[in-house]
Formats: structure tokens, sequence, C-alpha cells
């Protein structure tokens, strides 16, 4: 969304480059990546990737995952160490609690084994995974921590409050954002503010604001403690994920 919002430039202007809209002195312009060896590689993955809008993947301290390729709504989570590298076997033990695919995943910023799903079957998901990862047969509906149930069509996203712990705010195609408590297993807040489906949903370093980028190419902050609606930036030329 930041990115969006400070990369825009007026419809019909030619886009400035990044060392133009900064300045030539960046630290990092010369960094290069350097692809792991085979021994450090994670190979055989399945991701479903079919109908994201938000990032792929997701991380916290201890573990990585990723939507899967299958039946439901099946997610697969890994441990973040080096005994995990190497080929994933199709048999891999999935977190697979939803009843159509998985659109959007975040873990916790308080607690790297709590991990959450957004499906297209209208709910969101809160899982507390083992501290040595997801073995044996995997993780089903009944092994969901919390089920948050409101939204009318699928939620694409979702993101953690970065101050207030069990926290989160969500959004779907019924064009709502709504935010949950999930300590106390309600929904705290629904917003309806949107003429289109949003397609990145992120709170502000310290919680009090939450902006939105929408398809109708408008980057929104909102003030959720107001319920409204704080600053609206112009149209950008194409979509904003």
């Amino acid at each position: 969304v930041a990115q969006a919002a400070v990369g825009a430039s007026p419809r019909g202007s030619t886009p400035r480059s990044v060392t133009s809209s900064f300045g030539s002195n960046l630290k990092y312009r010369h960094v290069a990546g350097r692809e792991n060896s085979k021994e450090r590689t994670f190979f055989n993955l399945r991701p479903d990737t079919t109908s994201m809008d938000s990032p792929l993947m997701a991380c916290s301290s201890i573990f990585w995952a990723v939507p899967w390729i299958g039946a439901g709504g099946p997610v697969y989570v890994s441990p973040v160490a080096e005994s995990a590298y190497g080929k994933v076997e199709p048999t891999a033990p999935l977190v697979n609690g939803h009843r159509a695919s998985v659109l959007a995943l975040n873990f916790s910023p308080f607690d790297p084994r709590v991990l959450a799903t957004a499906s297209d079957d209208c709910t969101v998901a809160l899982w507390y995974l083992p501290e040595d990862g997801v073995g044996g047969a995997g993780l089903g509906a009944d092994d969901a921590a919390l089920v948050l149930r409101g939204h009318t069509n699928g939620v694409r996203t979702v993101d953690w409050h970065p101050t207030a712990d069990n926290v989160l705010a969500t959004s779907s195609t019924d064009l709502s954002l709504r935010i949950w408590d999930a300590h106390a297993e309600r929904e705290a807040l629904c917003m309806r503010a949107f003429p289109d489906v949003l397609g990145n949903v992120s709170f502000g370093r310290t919680g009090a604001l939450l902006a939105t980028a929408c398809k109708d190419r408008v980057v929104r902050v909102l003030d959720p403690r107001a319920g409204e609606v704080a600053l609206e930036s112009p149209a950008v030329g194409r979509n904003l994920r």
C-alpha cells in the first residue's frame, strides 16, 4: 500500500524511477541476492497461487506457511530450521480446516505459533501451532483455536494489530472491512466505506490508523476508533494491491 501511494504519478505522466524519487545516494542499490545451495533449499512445493491478492507466504520467527493445492483450504507449514530443508513430500501433514481455498494468511506479531488463515468460505481461522511443527495427520477444522464468522463472501486479506494482542483486521469481497477481538471472540467493528474489493489492508506502526488499497485505484487511511476515513488519495493509474 505504501509503495503504491509513494510511487503513484498523475495519469498520463511518466512514472519516476526510485533514483529520481529519492536521489542517487542509496545504500542498497548495488546489493544483489544470492541463491542458496541445493542443500539449503525447499523443493517439490505445491503452492496454490490461483486467487491470492495478498502475499503468498507468511513467516514468523519459527514457522513459514503457504497455501497448498488440494481439497478444502490446505496450508503447508514448515519450521524455520536447518533440519527442515529438502524435499517436501506429497504426503506432508497440512493445516486444513476450511471448506474453500485460503486467500490470505498471517502470523501474530505477539506469538510466532499463532497463524490466521482467511478463506473463500467466508471465515477466518486462528491456529495455535505445536512448537515442533505440524506432524502426524496434520490439523483439521476441529483443531482450530477459533473461527471468526461474519463476512458474507470470501475473505481476501488479514492483518494483525501491531500493538494490541489478539486484534486483527480482515476484508472481503462483501466490500466490508472488519476488526475482530479474538480474545473476546467477537467482531469489534464493521466498515463499509469501499466501492470495490480491497486488495490490501495494513495497520500503521502504532495501530492507530489502517491503510487500504482498493480496486477503484484509491488508497484510503482509516481511523478505526472513529469508524471513518481519515485520508483518501487521488485515483492512481492502475489497480492497487
